[in-house]
């Protein structure tokens, strides 16, 4: 089938992306090395819409390569990942292909050999040969002739791993519902799936949820207690197991990803140091935000490189993605505590109006905020300050804008 891939919003620490499947191709093979394979057509079957969330591993430097946008990274990196799939006809439906695990991050030889772990969702870590699930450390009955399909409850994991050197690759269940893992060849491919489904009608949709943690090249500890430690980290057991602290706004979830709503346009939020090596980002999502103005993250406390500020006090600019929704990525173990706000730091009686807040220098502290007005008819508004930014004050002041109109409110 045809996909259309596109970006959703990318910035200092998540980069994320969606694709839309509704169209196959004719019979025969027509490629096109520049542009896609087709000629297509609408799909018969179904169509399928994809989106990645990813949070990027921790900015550790300058690039060594001279790229001023692209900072050297440590550790290890995150992503989640959320599909729909929507039939366009009654079928019978065998299952829902979700994700596949490659051993394709080791280098296959001697005795580097691929090792899975599973845990169900029950507290019970399986631990074996990747291509047969056999080992010593394998649950009764998963021997050789096992492979699956093994149910993954929420909360439940699978995990491929190198038994010397390589990428661990881990994947959580962070849906609502069961999941199904089973080995479909040799050499540890292994196939996450939903379970069978069996008749359907034209119109039903099936949705699914996951979380994959890359861990880092030189991560010290591979084993299965690493993994329950992230599955508790990151709330799939259930637990808050990074100590969130949520001063304003309206915790949603925490069940893989931390999920905020804003109060009155502001969140603001506390994670303290793990106190171990986790060496991933921590990933939130805001909802609540007027994407018709500024959103920035006011950092209190947290994670620096070190080489400007020392973590404390530091602002910048969140982008919205096309849902309207914000994602950041913190790294609480890299700092003696992490403290954030996010919201807008300028807001009105008007959503309606667009309003701009940008910081042009820290020291002295200068911004810009100005407003535009989109609409074919003049708007009478009152501006406020929304969230707390470091050195600037802003006084409730009124203004006039015409339709169509571009009012700077202040400039230094």
């Amino acid at each position: 089938m045809e996909s259309n891939q596109y970006p959703t919003c990318t910035d200092d620490t998540v980069a994320n992306a969606a694709a839309d499947t509704e169209h196959e191709y004719a019979p025969g093979v027509v490629a096109n090395a520049y542009h896609t394979l087709g000629p297509v057509s609408p799909s018969r079957l179904f169509t399928a819409h994809l989106r990645r969330t990813q949070f990027l591993q921790r900015p550790a430097g300058v690039s060594l390569d001279g790229w001023a946008m692209y900072p050297e990274r440590t550790g290890g990196s995150a992503a989640l990942y959320e599909g729909v799939v929507t039939l366009r006809r009654d079928l019978d439906v065998e299952l829902v292909h979700y994700a596949s695990l490659l051993p394709h991050s080791f280098p296959r030889d001697g005795d580097n050999v691929p090792l899975l772990a599973l845990q169900t969702g029950g507290g019970v870590m399986g631990l074996g040969l990747a291509d047969t699930f056999d080992g010593p450390h394998a649950p009764a009955g998963l021997g050789p002739a096992g492979g699956g399909p093994f149910n993954l409850e929420p909360g439940g994991t699978v995990a491929l791993l190198p038994s010397r050197i390589g990428l661990p690759t881990y994947f959580f269940n962070a849906d609502e519902k069961p999941m199904r893992a089973r080995a479909t060849r040799a050499f540890g491919a292994w196939w996450v799936t939903s379970p069978p489904l069996g008749p359907r009608k034209a119109g039903e949709s099936f949705s699914y949820r996951f979380l994959t943690v890359y861990d880092a090249l030189d991560e010290p500890a591979i084993n299965t207690m690493r993994i329950e430690s992230l599955r508790r980290y990151f709330g799939l057991t259930g637990e808050n197991g990074c100590g969130l602290n949520v001063r304003r706004g309206k915790p949603i979830s925490q069940f893989g990803l931390i999920e905020i709503e804003a109060e009155n346009g502001v969140v603001d939020f506390e994670v303290p140091n793990p106190g171990w090596r986790v060496n991933l980002p921590l990933g939130f999502r805001f909802h609540g935000f007027n994407p018709n103005w500024t959103v920035g993250e006011v950092q209190v406390a947290g994670a620096s490189q070190g080489f400007y500020t020392d973590g404390r006090n530091v602002y910048r600019q969140v982008g919205l993605d096309d849902r309207d929704l914000a994602h950041l990525s913190v790294y609480p173990d890299a700092a003696a505590a992490t403290h954030c706000r996010i919201g807008h730091p300028v807001q009105c009686d008007r959503p309606d109006l667009i309003l701009e807040f940008t910081v042009l220098r820290d020291q002295p502290f200068e911004c810009r905020v100005a407003v535009n007005n989109p609409t074919d008819e003049p708007i009478r508004a009152t501006l406020r300050q929304g969230m707390d930014v470091p050195s600037f004050s802003f006084a409730d002041t009124t203004i006039e804008a015409p339709a169509g109109g571009y009012v700077v409110v202040r400039d230094h």
